[in-house]
Parts: C-alpha cells; structure tokens; sequence
C-alpha cells in the first residue's frame, strides 16, 4: 500500500525515478501513452531526436532500475499472457572490433501490462550505480562509508552533490586496468569534478 496525495491506494507496480544529474543522461524516462505510463529508452529513440531526449527540459526524470511489483499480479500478467515487452536494438562494438547488434529487453517497460503502475521520485541519494570504473572511484574513495549496509556520503563534504569523474575507455575501462593505475584511491572529499583522458608513465 502507498499513501499517495491522501488516499491509500494499492498499487501493483511502481519505479523510483530521480531529477537528472551531471553525467548521466543516457537512462530511460517515464513518458505516458496511449493513457498508460511507459519508459522509454534511449535506444529507443532516433538519431534525430536524440538530443531531444537527453534535454532535462523536456524529460525531468530519469529510471533508477528500482522496481516494486506485486508477486500475485506478475503472476496473472504471465498466466494471462498479457506480458509484452519491445525488443531494443543495441549496435555495439566488441574488443575486437567485431560490429554486432545486441538484442535486449528493459524490465521496466513492464510497467505498461500493469494496472494502476506509478512512478516514485527518489532522491539522489537514493541512486548510486557502478557502470563504469569512474562510479568505482567514487564509492572505493573516502567520500563514502558503509552504514546499516548503505554507502553513505562522507559528513566532512561540505556540499551533498556528487562529484563527476570521467576515465577515459582506453585506460581505464576494465577494472584491471583501473586498479592497475591507481596505487592508492585518493582523497575525493572536496572533488568537483575530475577527468582523466590520457596516462603517461614516468620512470
């Protein structure tokens, strides 16, 4: 049960979202259609309205991949066969140049096959994903403890923001290579932003 503008209503699906943040504009959003709200992804969206998506003007919220479902309507979803969800066509390139197409599902469209689905905005503390070996920086430094199983940030930071940290792919994209050229993780308590493209090595 959610207690939603003042009245409990039972809800059957829900998912946090969260107000766009410096570097991380490539998730999906709540839109709704056809009087039912969906997500939508970016790699749903063409090329030519891409930037349009990425727009925190247009779109003021983005998934967290945090979903609530109820277990007694998921399953009438799937007894029912009423369980769609649109197929996303990913182009990627593999490590060794090889061109593919990834076939992929998002669970959260999931959404549109329920009844009464709702989306929940969440703080941005509520949202702290490792992706990339610049979100590995951040929760192995100083600027986060874990407490009661939550990594929470450092009290000594004087702003509750996140700092931005981008490692460029050709060093520092597998975890190998991060930890390699990282003799100690540094102190990331006053950071604003940090950016490292290139890695020259001095003997």
């Amino acid at each position: 049960m959610l207690l939603l503008e003042g009245y409990r209503v039972s809800q059957k699906w829900r998912t946090k979202y969260l107000l766009p943040y410096r570097g991380c504009l490539n998730g999906g959003t709540l839109i709704q259609y056809e009087n039912k709200l969906r997500l939508l992804e970016i790699a749903q969206v063409p090329k030519e309205h891409v930037d349009a998506f990425k727009s925190v003007k247009t779109f003021k919220f983005f998934n967290t991949n945090n979903l609530w479902a109820k277990l007694d309507a998921i399953e009438r979803v799937l007894d029912e066969g009423s369980l769609s969800l649109e197929i996303i066509i990913n182009n990627k390139t593999l490590n060794n140049g090889l061109n593919v197409i990834q076939l992929e599902t998002a669970v959260g469209a999931a959404m549109k096959s329920f009844e009464g689905g709702i989306g929940i905005n969440v703080p941005r503390s509520r949202f702290l994903p490792v992706k990339k070996t610049s979100d590995l920086l951040l929760v192995m430094s100083n600027l986060y403890s874990l407490k009661n199983g939550s990594l929470v940030m450092s009290p000594q930071r004087m702003f509750p923001t996140t700092p931005l940290v981008k490692l460029g792919d050709n060093h520092f994209a597998k975890v190998k290579e991060f930890l390699g050229r990282f003799a100690n993780i540094p102190d990331l308590i006053e950071l604003d932003h940090l950016t490292v493209w290139v890695v020259f090595w001095s003997r």
